[in-house]
């Protein structure tokens, strides 16, 4: 299988990570990952590299000001 799909198997099937999403106009994808601690992180970081992804942004939410309460009625 190509690298694209393992690593996007490798994401779903991952227990930190919450949340992926592919971004329009872009191959690039944007994750979500929970970690109880900065070692939990570092493990997955290290397992995300063997993916040879070409560029990596990481952000750290330091707090949550307001998280996900908007619902859409279906």
């Amino acid at each position: 299988p190509n690298q694209r799909i393992e690593l996007i198997n490798f994401l779903i099937e991952n227990p930190n990570v919450n949340t992926v999403n592919e971004l329009a106009g872009s191959p690039d994808l944007m994750i979500e990952t929970i970690h109880k601690d900065f070692k939990s992180y570092n493990e997955f970081f290290n397992k995300l590299q063997n993916f040879k992804p070409k560029k990596i942004q990481q952000f750290q939410i330091i707090q949550d000001i307001k998280n996900e309460e908007f619902q859409i009625k279906m």
